[in-house]
């Protein structure tokens, strides 16, 4: 079993305090959103396998295929307007019944914009240990963990992590007013972003 543990796609660092997921949806888990790799689940009986334990989880967008359903937007803190006018109830809540996780069909704080949301989950965040930074990993789905954003406070663990290879120098946060996904032949998804 610690073996099979040992190959669940995971963030690579154990300290974060805010979890950003662009995209959540029934096409990245059954869930919406992997409690394995954001480090939350919504019962008590699942101990999730990641290490991170994020205190706020701000999701910004729900996947067109998934077709309203929102299943697990309750392990958010915060979502955006955007997602939120995707729900559809009717197509989200035979899910959560099944599932027996009334959790899952929590709808988070819906905040206006993606830059809102990020900023009231940084506002909103507790930290305990006397940093006066949060530590912020942004993804753009729980599936596709191979390339995520970190906030330029974990730059020294990242460089200390033989696993880890820094793509880029630390640049200004790009916001999202729109995401759009297109599905090429090969099945690798591409984002057309348009800033604020």
């Amino acid at each position: 079993m610690a073996e099979s543990k040992s190959y669940f796609p995971k963030i690579l660092f154990d300290n974060v305090d805010i979890a950003v997921i662009d995209l959540m949806g029934k096409i990245y888990s059954g869930g919406g959103m992997d409690g394995h790799v954001m480090g939350r689940a919504p019962t008590p009986f699942v101990e999730p396998i990641a290490t991170i334990r994020p205190d706020r989880i701000a999701v910004l967008d729900l996947h067109e295929q998934s077709g309203g359903n929102a299943t697990g937007m309750g392990w958010a803190d915060y979502c955006t307007q955007r997602l939120y006018n995707k729900i559809d109830l009717p197509e989200t809540y035979p899910n959560v019944i099944t599932s027996r996780l009334a959790r899952d069909g929590f709808i988070p704080v819906i905040m206006p914009s993606d830059k809102q949301a990020i900023q009231v989950a940084i506002k909103t965040c507790i930290i305990l240990d006397g940093r006066t930074e949060a530590r912020i990993v942004r993804m753009a789905n729980t599936l596709h963990i191979g390339e995520i954003y970190i906030s330029e406070n974990m730059l020294d663990d990242a460089r200390a992590n033989n696993n880890i290879e820094i793509l880029t120098e630390p640049s200004q946060f790009i916001l999202m007013k729109k995401i759009t996904l297109r599905i090429s032949a090969n099945g690798k998804e591409k984002y057309s972003l348009i800033n604020q």
